[in-house]
């Protein structure tokens, strides 16, 4: 016990403590929701995973490894499974199922897991450790960890990279209010973390040889830690409901496209003219969840059908037809109405001032209240 009182809390320690504790507690808030709760499991072991990661550096900066020297080969390093569990995070956001190969992602971690149970408890006292860490540990166990952990993450990078980009594109194929959502977090950690992962990587590859320590790392550990918390407040915002999930080779099934190709008529542009006034006729553009699916059922067809009715026969998506449908309305508002811009927003059928906003631009050219202006002055 009177080691312990020799323990400091250095402000290395808090610093990187303190975004990791920050990141958990949003994580709370969200999992207290009841919503997209296997996704935000993943989430949560991936902000564990990198903060138990980071244990050694802030023990480190505390002088524990002075008081205690047998905390070596301590089994905390979690690297491995990071890059997974933020594949697995998107792939519950976004995809339906699960993929046949998902459990092999964590065979590398298991095994260097188990290698570090074998080196903490087996080696004897801290003086065979370090025999042990000098003859092999360094110089051949942490580099190929270090490869095999940064191939993992731009492995994961990359997937949820292709995996966001065919969501997004989906969303707005088939929904109307797909930008509710676009899953931003994960745009904004993948623009973040790249750069990052270059220098963590050069780090724990090339660290050893050049006789860098913690206090040389803290600053690139420290700003992965932040851009996690970044990543969880933006989730803490965005997830208001579930997510729509998308099927796993990004169309919509492959019965579907099928029957598309074979259904009569095949003029796609006399289709997509007949359910487009449908949905302008009856209106359907005022709900401001209206789906791909909520169409093809009153039109009596499938999906495909309906997607392809306006791909190939109007050359525009199902999202930007109906919030095309949706700005025309809003500016009628406007033009007979003074009331404020997020009553037009919502009768004209929007969920949220801020896609109304982004759709009036795309089709207006123009911010919605700019667009009043010009016409009250002309």
């Amino acid at each position: 016990m009177e080691q312990a009182q020799d323990i400091i809390i250095s402000w290395r320690s808090v610093m990187l403590a303190m975004p990791a504790i920050a990141s958990l507690l949003c994580l709370a808030h969200l999992y207290i929701r009841d919503l997209e709760r296997p996704a935000l499991r993943w989430l949560a072991a991936f902000v564990i995973a990198a903060l138990v990661s980071s244990i050694p550096m802030i023990i480190g900066f505390s002088g524990a490894y002075k008081i205690w020297p047998g905390l070596t080969f301590l089994p905390v390093n979690l690297t491995l499974a990071i890059g997974p569990m933020f594949y697995l995070h998107a792939a519950r956001l976004m995809e339906q199922g699960r993929k046949a190969f998902e459990p092999l992602l964590f065979l590398p971690f298991a095994l260097h897991y188990a290698y570090q149970w074998w080196a903490f408890t087996s080696l004897g006292d801290y003086r065979a450790k370090w025999d042990f860490n000098n003859a092999w540990h360094e110089p051949v166990i942490m580099p190929l960890a270090a490869a095999a952990a940064l191939v993992l993450a731009g492995w994961a990078l990359l997937a949820v990279r292709r995996m966001h980009r065919r969501y997004v594109g989906w969303l707005e194929d088939s929904r109307s209010d797909g930008d509710a959502f676009e899953a931003n977090w994960i745009g904004t950690f993948l623009k973040l973390t790249v750069p990052l992962a270059v220098v963590w990587g050069l780090i724990e590859l090339a660290g050893p040889q050049l006789g860098l320590g913690y206090v040389d790392t803290f600053w690139p550990e420290f700003a992965l830690q932040a851009v996690i918390f970044i990543m969880c407040m933006e989730a803490l915002g965005r997830i208001q409901r579930p997510y729509p999930k998308m099927p796993q080779d990004t169309a919509v099934d492959a019965a579907g496209r099928a029957q598309a190709d074979t259904d009569q008529p095949r003029d796609w542009q006399a289709e997509g003219e007949r359910i487009g006034n449908a949905i302008r006729d009856g209106e359907w553009f005022l709900e401001p969840a209206l789906s791909l699916q909520d169409v093809a059922r009153r039109c009596a067809t499938n999906q495909a059908y309906v997607s392809r009715a306006f791909n190939r026969g109007r050359d525009e998506t199902f999202g930007h037809f109906v919030n095309g449908l949706r700005v025309a309305r809003a500016q009628e508002l406007m033009k007979r109405t003074d009331v404020p811009l997020i009553d037009i927003a919502l009768e004209a059928g929007f969920g949220s001032k801020a896609s109304f906003n982004r759709a009036f631009r795309l089709h207006a050219g123009m911010a919605p209240s700019s667009w009043r202006s010009a016409r009250l002055n002309s």
